[in-house]
């Protein structure tokens, strides 16, 4: 549980998630993507969506968290997985975007959440 908070923490949180989705999205529609990354947004949805789900789905709130997680995993998956060239650029492009089109409002002002950890891989 912990280690899940200190990765969502290390992400950006909200705003960190939001720009990983936004640009998974974008890389998901590019087709100089390999189709073997774009198969794991089908495979957690068959996970999600399947009646067989790990066995404590029925408590409360751990249920919810497992599916949380395994989302951010497949997410960060995902991005790992794909070209890193492409990645740069389509993070670049993403976060001009999101600081110039008016688009996004406020929130590309004022929470621009920052792409830096996938255009300056360490």
């Amino acid at each position: 549980m912990f280690a899940l908070w200190r990765w969502w923490r290390r992400m950006g949180g909200w705003r960190g998630f939001l720009a990983d989705g936004l640009l998974a999205w974008r890389l998901f529609r590019d087709g100089r993507v390999p189709i073997f990354p774009k198969l794991i947004f089908p495979l957690y949805l068959a996970y999600f969506f399947s009646p067989i789900n790990l066995p404590f789905e029925w408590i409360p709130f751990l249920g919810q968290v497992d599916d949380v997680g395994l989302g951010m995993l497949a997410l960060a998956t995902f991005l790992r997985s794909c070209p890193p060239g492409l990645v740069v650029e389509h993070a670049t492009r993403l976060q001009q975007d999101i600081l110039h089109n008016p688009r996004f409002g406020r929130f590309g002002r004022y929470a621009s959440p920052s792409l830096d950890r996938w255009i300056h891989p360490r």
